[in-house]
């Protein structure tokens, strides 16, 4: 649903956080250099198939969009959110919408059914917030038809394993409080919570808040080392079959491996 925040950026007045700047940006820069075929490198997510639905997942900058597919992202997004920016304070506007949706910094996942059918979207930023990289997700968006069987959350988890390919330091988003549907999907589905830098967090009360959740690179790191351990274990097992089996066959045949009388 976009990004607003009413919250000052931080002031940077020591040299450690304009260390911190540089870094993310550095960090930012990086992750804007993508190729698209980096989401070969996710293999296992270039497909969702699941609930008896079939999806290809395309990465894309927003420039190398097509026309067709940028009118029916906008038209999608109208259809799902019209009514909750009329019931804000920020009211609906399609030519600020446009414009945020088509912004040149912009990513996009977008997913088609096999005849070609556009189907869901997500699009996402690489953004410096508050002195740590992050990836933000600025829309979310699902055909009717395909809602609430897993595509959502589907492609949140791909952004979220861009976000730590790139060692950035959370995934973002903005939700209206009022799209109750949303902020549980969010909070309760995906492990989302309210980020130190929306309002409500300083006594301010407004329509929306901000939602992050934390990337572990130490989590990437347990799974690596559960991996070896995994591995060292079959090993050793495998090791000691055989050596049980080798034991086994010397106490039948002998040492002249003859059998024994």
């Amino acid at each position: 649903m976009g990004r607003k925040n009413s919250r000052p950026r931080l002031t940077l007045r020591k040299n450690s956080a304009k260390s911190r700047i540089s870094k993310a940006q550095l960090l930012i820069s990086q992750a804007n250099s993508m190729q698209v075929e980096s989401l070969d490198n996710l293999s296992r997510f270039k497909v969702f198939e699941r609930n008896g639905m079939k999806l290809n997942i395309a990465l894309s900058r927003v420039t190398d969009l097509d026309q067709d597919v940028k009118d029916w992202a906008f038209k999608l997004t109208e259809e799902n959110m019209k009514k909750y920016y009329e019931e804000s304070e920020w009211g609906w506007n399609p030519s600020a919408k446009q414009n945020e949706l088509w912004n040149d910094a912009a990513w996009y996942l977008v997913a088609r059914d096999l005849d070609d059918n556009l189907k869901a979207f997500v699009h996402f930023r690489f953004e410096v917030e508050e002195d740590k990289p992050v990836v933000y997700c600025y829309e979310i968006q699902v055909e009717s038809d395909v809602q609430r069987r897993g595509v959502g959350k589907f492609l949140m988890e791909i952004i979220h394993l861009i976000g730590h390919a790139f060692k950035l330091k959370k995934t973002m988003l903005t939700v209206f409080k009022h799209n109750e549907s949303a902020f549980f999907f969010y909070t309760q589905s995906l492990g989302f919570q309210v980020d130190k830098a929306s309002p409500s967090m300083s006594g301010e009360d407004h329509c929306y808040e901000i939602l992050s959740k934390r990337i572990s690179l130490k989590d990437s790191v347990k799974k690596k080392v559960r991996s070896h351990k995994l591995q060292a274990e079959r090993k050793w097992k495998d090791e000691t079959k055989i050596d049980t089996e080798k034991k086994e066959v010397k106490n039948v045949t002998g040492e002249n491996g003859m059998l024994k009388p």
